[in-house]
């Protein structure tokens, strides 16, 4: 490349393009001409206004949220947007609900595409969890303790109650289903995969009832007819009943899971019929219990 024999100085720097410049010769000058930007541009001190300007146009969560950790967290806000309302969200619609910039939003989903953990509609160009959400999730079960220990009774339990039984944890506030065996007279079909409030369930007021005063104190907040009073209640209880609230979620019983230290690390529980007797609710919850305990010796580590 040929110059107009104009000279290029940048301090210590001086080349006259009186000549073809090396590929050697272009990167040293590319180099340094960066370098003495770099230092130019640091000495530089921006006018108040134009640095409340600069600050300004920064949303709250990204400048408290600079550096790696910030950028897990903030990508960890959008995976759990991603996983309420519908199953694909606008670009504009996730930056609105995040309070990130739109730019810095597209960046994140960007590489959580890359790597599978968001996936983009081709057609509407919306965004939704990913595939490898759900491998991720699948080794997570298997691999749980919990289920692990209840495996060797999941089978003859549900043969003795007749019911569909299940396993919970309490992850974040929310109840998380990690072991289900379905009844025989289960029916022709099954409800798909549905979330309720913590305190609308057996296994959510059983878990919460034995979480720590934090878990607690965010329900309280999010849900003014539950008090103190109820969590005493729910915790002293050998077996929790909640009747059926709709067609989607049956009546339940649940009894807490303890591992060999005593800490109640899951919920045990049992689908029972909306006309079901006290008595037969009775017999459910003292089966549980004995399950629940049997299997709960064998958990070290939960």
């Amino acid at each position: 490349m040929t110059g107009t024999n104009a000279p290029l100085h940048c301090d210590d720097i001086h080349f006259t393009s009186d000549r073809s410049l090396s590929l050697c010769e272009m990167q040293y000058l590319l180099e340094k001409a960066c370098c003495y930007c770099q230092n130019r541009l640091s000495r530089v001190k921006l006018p108040k206004k134009q640095s409340a300007i600069r600050g300004a146009q920064m949303t709250d969560n990204e400048s408290g949220a600079r550096g790696g950790l910030g950028t897990i967290r903030n990508a960890s806000r959008l995976l759990e947007l991603l996983a309420q309302g519908p199953a694909f969200h606008h670009l504009t619609e996730l930056a609105q609900e995040s309070g990130m910039s739109v730019p810095t939003v597209h960046r994140l989903l960007r590489s959580l595409t890359i790597a599978k953990l968001v996936s983009q509609d081709p057609t509407t160009a919306r965004y939704g969890l990913g595939p490898e959400l759900t491998r991720l999730s699948n080794h997570f079960v298997s691999r749980h303790p919990v289920a692990t220990a209840f495996a060797p009774f999941a089978v003859s339990l549900r043969n003795q109650l007749n019911a569909t039984v299940s396993i919970h944890i309490l992850v974040d506030g929310e109840v998380v289903c990690i072991d289900q065996i379905d009844a025989d007279d289960r029916g022709a079909f099954r409800s798909p995969g549905t979330t309720q409030p913590v305190t609308r369930s057996a296994p959510g007021r059983v878990l919460l009832s034995h979480a720590p005063a934090d878990h607690w104190s965010r329900v309280i907040e999010e849900d003014p007819q539950i008090s103190d009073t109820d969590r005493d209640v729910w915790a002293r209880a050998d077996y929790i009943h909640v009747p059926s609230q709709d067609m989607v979620h049956p009546a339940q019983v649940a009894v807490p899971i303890r591992d060999a230290s005593g800490m109640v690390v899951a919920a045990l529980c049992a689908d029972v019929e909306s006309a079901a007797e006290a008595a037969q609710i009775d017999r459910t919850g003292a089966a549980l219990a004995r399950t629940a305990m049997t299997c709960g010796r064998t958990i070290i580590h939960a």
